[in-house]
């Protein structure tokens, strides 16, 4: 994408404060928020609750995401620019 189309693409208000919120939990809340429900829903399958146990097991991928995600918010910060000066590849769409 064109640099100059970067700067219409802004964070809105909802965004903003979900990373702000995220970023106050260290990695290792994520890290076993992400593991927590594996073992729930593995404890659930042995206990034979089968329908439970796929639910719950629903939930790490969701953390996962979330994870990722703050992941990339602090290497790359908002928008993808790093204290605002990262460069957008205008081939490819990627940021250096």
């Amino acid at each position: 994408m064109h640099p100059a189309k970067m700067a219409d693409l802004s964070e809105g208000t909802l965004a903003r404060s979900i990373e702000q919120q995220i970023a106050k939990l260290p990695s290792d809340v994520i890290l076993r928020a992400e593991l927590g429900p594996v073992g729930f829903s593995l404890g659930l399958h042995l206990l034979g609750k089968k329908g439970q146990s796929n639910s719950v097991g629903h939930w790490a991928p969701t953390f996962l995401i979330v994870g990722i995600y703050d992941k990339f918010v602090r290497v790359h910060g908002s928008n993808g620019a790093r204290n605002g000066n990262a460069q957008a590849s205008s081939a490819s769409g990627h940021y250096r």
